[in-house]
């Protein structure tokens, strides 16, 4: 008899809810021993804060697996709709996304 190594399909269910997805303009990282943490938020123009929308925490390996599904995803992207200027293309005094205001004094 056979060993196969049986692959288990996993059903990934979208709720309504979550389908229409979350905008987010900034993201930031931290990790600790065991997790890398990511907040997806928001920066809405006249505002000094932005808002949190989202944490992601994961393992340090399934977050490579991400940076690795992304990298692909963004090489697909670019043999399509062209290059995407990387970050040292762009000056670095120019702000990406939106800026918030100064507090006045």
């Amino acid at each position: 008899m056979e060993d196969k190594e049986e692959i288990a399909q996993i059903k990934v269910e979208l709720p309504d809810d979550v389908a229409t997805g979350i905008y987010t303009n900034l993201a930031s990282l931290s990790r600790s021993g065991n997790d890398i943490i990511i907040d997806f938020a928001r920066v809405v123009p006249g505002r000094a804060v932005a808002r949190v929308e989202t944490r992601v925490i994961m393992s340090p390996e399934h977050a490579k697996r991400l940076a690795a599904l992304l990298q692909r995803n963004l090489e697909e992207y670019e043999k399509r709709f062209g290059k995407i200027p990387a970050v040292e293309e762009v000056e670095a005094t120019k702000p990406i996304g939106f800026v918030a205001p100064r507090e006045e004094k």
